[in-house]
């Protein structure tokens, strides 16, 4: 059968079916487990995984349906290919690849193991087994909660009914031949690079769906964050939890755990990429995993805040969070190599001045957006609150470090990992 044919109709064997995904045919299933029936392994992690993103896009839409009645529950396959990735399909579809969730869960065997966890004394009240089973299932939540923002906010909808021109301005798609972005219909997660000069036309197509990227990725943030205040009273409530903050902080460590799990996967697992920065960051489809866990930090940050404004309860639960995110990300291989820290790309002029872009196009695009968006965007940014602070640069784009710190991995001031 030619693709052309499986655009238009696919192919079904029981929950087994052919997809069309971009130019590939993908094996998926609402039932993971069938796509391995001779790896017991695979059908358990995968099945497992399925059923807790099934359960968070329940919960969320059970709440949120009854605020935004035009949104709608998207059906989740998971993809028996071994890429690393995660798709929102337009007509409202979930693909999740089989070779994300494996991978994720190695490298959380691989990053959290019990010698690290009590080598820096990470939730000493929570087992070994527990940390890792909580920072799996908050990675399983993000993923399936970006890709349902991406749906939720329609950005597919809007790449087809308007894009912005050479001079950075929203216009309307006069005819589809506007669309110069063939992948309209699919937001993939993971980041793809152009490896030839853009046009000045792809360079703002390039830039808007990494300004959607931030869109889906904060609402993301901001949900598991709200999902956990809700949960942790409801627990008080009930007489589940002995102290809400105990299991805030706990919780919260856990999170910052899966997101920096997600966005080391992405970026490869390779420490810290200054040599990325050599590359015109308008040329990817995402901005760097380095932005996007900065951002992460931002989101996070700022709705603890709004929950717990005072300080010193507020620190309690930065501190430890902290521990699980930059104690462990530096240590590799029974060293402490700073130059491991995948995020510290983020702390450069050029990154931070890219990621101000990214802030201008979103709210540049808010008021179109807001008319086919199936529920409430992200508060809009101030002008002033997106604006360039150098106080966020801790390296120049090289990765020697502004504030004269040592790696202690190589005894130098710079930010580049022991080779």
């Amino acid at each position: 059968m030619k693709v052309e044919e499986y655009k238009k109709r696919g192919e079904t064997s029981g929950m087994i079916q052919r997809k069309f995904i971009g130019s590939e045919i993908h094996i998926v299933s609402e039932k993971p487990e069938e796509l391995f029936p001779c790896d017991q392994y695979k059908a358990a992690v995968l099945k497992c995984a399925a059923e807790l993103m099934n359960d968070c896009m329940d919960n969320i839409y059970e709440i949120m349906h009854q605020v935004y009645p035009k949104t709608f529950r998207p059906q989740l396959y998971i993809s028996s290919s071994k890429e690393i990735n995660a798709v929102a399909i337009g007509c409202g579809e979930i693909v999740v690849y089989a070779g994300l969730i494996i991978k994720v869960i190695e490298l959380i065997e691989q990053k959290y193991t019990d010698d690290i966890l009590n080598e820096y004394d990470i939730l000493k009240s929570t087992s070994k087994d527990e940390i890792r089973a909580g920072i799996r299932v908050y990675t399983w939540r993000f993923i399936v909660l970006h890709e349902l923002f991406h749906i939720w906010h329609t950005h597919s909808v809007w790449r087809s009914k308007y894009h912005f021109n050479e001079n950075g301005k929203v216009e309307n798609n006069i005819n589809e031949n506007e669309m110069i972005d063939s992948q309209v219909i699919i937001l993939d997660e993971m980041i793809l690079r152009k490896t030839f000069a853009l046009t000045e036309k792809e360079k703002q197509v390039y830039l808007t769906r990494q300004a959607m990227e931030l869109d889906a990725d904060s609402c993301a943030f901001s949900m598991i964050i709200n999902m956990l205040i809700r949960d942790a009273r409801a627990r008080m409530e009930q007489g589940c939890i002995e102290n809400e903050d105990e299991y805030i902080v706990a919780e919260v460590g856990l999170i910052m755990g899966a997101l920096a799990t997600a966005f080391s996967l992405f970026d490869g697992n390779a420490g810290a990429k200054f040599e990325l920065l050599k590359v015109n960051l308008e040329s990817m489809t995402h901005p760097i995993p380095a932005i996007r866990m900065y951002v992460a930090e931002e989101v996070v940050d700022g709705m603890l805040w709004k929950y717990y404004p005072d300080q010193a309860k507020h620190f309690e639960i930065e501190k430890e969070w902290k521990h699980i995110v930059c104690d462990v990300e530096p240590y590799y291989k029974g060293k402490v190599d700073m130059g491991r820290v995948f995020y510290y790309t983020a702390y450069t002029e050029k990154a931070q001045r890219h990621l101000e872009k990214l802030r201008f196009r979103l709210n540049d695009m808010r008021e179109t957006l807001e008319k086919t968006a199936l529920c409430a965007l992200a508060e809009k940014m101030e002008d002033e609150d997106i604006k360039f602070d150098p106080q966020s640069v801790w390296f120049t784009d090289e990765g020697v470090s502004t504030h004269g710190w040592i790696n202690p991995a190589t005894g130098e001031n710079t930010a580049i990992k022991l080779r």
